[in-house]
């Protein structure tokens, strides 16, 4: 009988040790940790759920051996006064279900997040360029629509100082037309320092 405690003691000694140890080789091996892939593919969530399960029935086979199935009110009172122990390693398997998907779902929550940020980012790099390319274009088109007209009272004394683009209508008033011919170098000019994607 003394024999038979020291036994089944080692045996327990020896399973707890081998669950522990596996736990702490999925904690430290990089192939194992859990990361955004879907939790059915998590092999730390099977062995959470899994291993339970299996410690309960190794401890069951130790503690099950000298019964016999009764199928009566006593037999089921004295399978569970002599199981609480198994039991209560089986009751493990949820809850230990329930953490690893909780720790799951944080890190699938964190990468969605980074993932988000990217994205904004990106975003916000390309509204910037679109907001520059559209401010480019309306500018430079209205550069090329652009006349500027001048009305002058004395047009011999302006005439003279300048002899290009000048056309005169009636004799008293000079109407002088300016187009921007190279728009480009007139925006870059101007926005250089302004505008930055």
């Amino acid at each position: 009988m003394e024999n038979n405690i020291v036994l089944s003691g080692f045996f327990i000694f020896l399973i707890v040790s081998i669950y522990f140890g596996s736990w702490s080789v999925f904690f430290y091996n990089k192939k194992f940790r859990l990361d955004e892939r879907s939790l059915d593919q998590q092999p730390m969530f099977w062995y959470a759920v899994v291993s339970p399960l299996i410690v309960f029935f190794i401890l069951g086979i130790f503690v099950w051996k000298d019964s016999i199935p009764d199928f009566s009110r006593h037999g089921f009172d004295e399978f569970y006064s002599i199981s609480k122990f198994p039991l209560s390693i089986l009751a493990l398997s949820p809850i230990l279900g329930a953490f690893v998907a909780s720790v799951h779902r944080t890190i699938q929550t964190e990468r969605q997040i980074e993932k988000t940020n990217e994205q904004l980012k990106l975003v916000k790099v390309k509204n910037n360029a679109d907001l520059f390319y559209s401010h480019y274009k309306y500018t430079l088109d209205e550069m090329k629509n652009v006349e500027v007209i001048n009305f002058f009272e004395n047009p011999l004394s302006f005439r003279d100082k300048l002899k290009k683009n000048v056309s005169t209508d009636d004799g008293n008033e000079i109407e002088i037309k300016l187009n921007i011919k190279y728009p480009g170098k007139l925006y870059k000019k101007y926005f250089t320092q302004r505008i930055r994607i």
